[in-house]
This record gives structure tokens, sequence and C-alpha cells, in this order.
């Protein structure tokens, strides 16, 4: 070997709580729930290390004659390790977007946020926006008062999964003109 033996309990440890990394993460949205996911892999480390007897050693028959605070260090290590590795995780992400310049779920809902100030000026100040519709799919008039050269100055074009009445794929062309288009 390279390195020397292998330490097989250590290595299945490894493996698992990587798979149990992956799987807990597959539908992470939020950095929350990348921080909930580590508490669930450190979780996974410490059943696996105390299964392996690499937290311990554990006297089962004598509990008194157990060193309860060094199970105790090796039990928090444990669970801190899945807790600490997210936790850097999350706080690299952006780096590494950066870096290898991709957009995770987690980028895009960010950039979603509604509270963010340049979405909420421009859900205020944008016009044709359905948000604040009560009628859903109607969109609205420009909030830019009555200048008409204004509100006119720009085609507004949304667009709507389908016709009501046809069933087809349309744009709505300056509010008020519906063309069909070919569905693909």
């Amino acid at each position: 070997m390279l390195f020397g033996p292998i330490d097989a309990p250590l290595l299945i440890t490894s493996l698992i709580s990587g798979f149990t990394a992956v799987s807990l993460t597959l539908q992470v949205r939020r950095r929350s729930q990348l921080i909930r996911a580590g508490f669930g892999v450190g979780l996974a480390i410490w059943l696996l290390s105390l299964t392996f007897g690499l937290i311990g050693p554990i006297n089962w028959f004598y509990p008194t004659a157990n060193d309860w605070g060094m199970i105790g260090l090796q039990s928090a290590l444990a669970i801190g390790n899945g807790i600490l590795t997210a936790t850097l995780v999350g706080g690299a992400l952006p780096i590494l977007e950066n870096l290898f310049q991709i957009t995770t779920d987690i980028s895009w809902l960010e950039a979603s946020d509604l509270n963010h100030p340049l979405l909420r000026r421009m859900t205020i100040e944008a016009p044709g926006h359905l948000s604040s519709q009560p009628g859903r799919g109607q969109p609205r008039r420009s909030g830019g008062g009555s200048d008409r050269r204004k509100r006119n100055a720009l085609p507004r074009l949304l667009l709507f999964p389908r016709c009501r009445q046809t069933g087809e794929a349309g744009i709505l062309h300056r509010e008020h003109e519906l063309r069909a288009q070919p569905a693909r």
C-alpha cells in the first residue's frame, strides 16, 4: 500500500457520510437547509463512529467505568464535523460559483428574493407586472401617470404560457391584442 494499511472503519464511515451528504443536499434551496444537511451528516458520522468503536471505548456492562467526558467530547466533534463542513461549504459557495462561472439553485433563489431592494423597486415602478393584480393574468396599466408618450415609447411584451380561448402559446402586444403563436 502507498500509505500503509487501509483503516476499514474509517473508510466505511467516510463513504457512508459522503453518500449521506450527497443525498441530503440534492434539493437544497436555502443556505439554512445546507446547515441542516450538515447536522444530518454529523449524526451519520456519530452513529457510524459509535458502531465501529471510534468513539469511546464504551463499557456497556459497567457504565460507571466509562469516561463520559471524553465520550461527550468525541460525540460533539463527530456532530460538529458535519456542521462545520456545511458552514465552510456554504461560505465558500459564492467564491466557487464565481471562480468556475456556474450558478447554483441557491444563487438563483437569492437573486429572485422579492425583499431585495432592486426587485422591490422594480415591482413598484415596472409597468405590466402581474404580481399585484387581483385577477391573475391581467397586466397592470402603466403607473407612470397620464403621459402617453412615455407609456407608448417602448412596446411592452408580456409572455403568457397559453391563450385561454385557443390553448396556444401567445404574446400580448401593447396590453390589448393577443397574437397566437404556434406551440413548440
